[in-house]
């Protein structure tokens, strides 16, 4: 379907515009998928929905960042005998298959049965989308100048956080105050063919020539990683940081929905409102 084996070409000044705007066009469109699926009140308010209780609900939100961190350095030395591009097609068209199977998880029975398959779909998810982010960072460096480093990955944030807010925004509009499953079912189905269009934008970079030092691998990297102090601490920084707010928004949900009754159409908006305040 994609062609993977094209010739490295060289990277002009146009191939890399040209790829600087397809890597954007796939965080946006990823970005869309990805929130309503892992990062928002769409999939606590289904996964309640379908059976889950407070717990399993929560878990929906801590798989992909939890797996982040768990596998990011084992995708990191696939990625290396892969290909970045390669990887990341491939992790991202499995993570598709996953996500459609999300939405029709209240079919497979009753009972615990959705539930746990929820939560076994989404784990699959997050192991891969873990390659998809081991993946990105190296592709970037493909084509991005040194220069156009800090324009660009301002611009590609802002971009994503913007469209992802929007879709929130609508979606809390299309559901509603008191949603019925299949409205839930269709933001999701909505987000996985979104989502899907990563594939296609990261599809159109072409495969640059990179001119790679034999000498320095993949351990190499990993020793000089943890040599570099300043890494490390910044590291154990974001790593405190997340362990302390990470589950601020999932927790909100549930306390928004079960004690102050809320409307599930205000509580989708106001997981939005992250991403708003990282617009600000």
């Amino acid at each position: 379907m994609f062609n993977l084996n094209s010739a490295p070409v060289a990277p002009t000044p146009a191939l890399r515009r040209r790829a600087e705007r397809m890597a954007t066009g796939s965080a946006v469109f990823g970005a869309m998928g990805d929130v309503t699926l892992t990062d928002s009140a769409i999939i606590i308010l289904f996964a309640q929905m379908i059976g889950a209780g407070d717990m399993f609900s929560m878990l929906t939100t801590s798989l992909m960042p939890l797996f982040n961190g768990l596998c990011v350095i084992l995708m990191a030395w696939l990625a290396e005998r892969m290909g970045y591009r390669r990887l990341i097609i491939r992790s991202c068209s499995l993570s598709v298959i996953a996500y459609i199977l999300v939405v029709f998880t209240p079919f497979f029975g009753s009972g615990s049965v959705p539930v746990v398959m929820l939560i076994g779909l989404l784990l699959i998810f997050s192991v891969l989308h873990t390659a998809y982010v081991a993946g990105w960072f190296p592709l970037l460096d493909t084509f991005l100048t040194k220069e156009r480093r800090g324009p660009y990955l301002s611009t590609m944030r802002f971009s994503w956080q913007l469209s992802a807010a929007t879709f929130l925004f609508l979606a809390g509009l299309f559901i509603g105050k008191e949603p019925p499953l299949w409205k839930l079912q269709v933001v999701l189905l909505f987000g996985a063919l979104v989502f899907a269009g990563r594939i296609f934008f990261i599809a159109a970079i072409p495969e640059f020539v990179v001119q790679r030092k034999d000498s320095f691998g993949f351990a190499d990297g990993l020793r000089q990683a943890l040599a570099n102090k300043p890494l490390v601490g910044f590291s154990a920084y974001l790593f405190m940081l997340n362990l302390a707010a990470y589950g601020t928004l999932p927790l909100t949900t549930i306390y928004l929905k079960k004690y102050l009754i809320a409307p599930d159409n205000v509580i989708v908006m106001i997981s939005a409102v992250t991403l708003v305040g990282m617009l600000l």
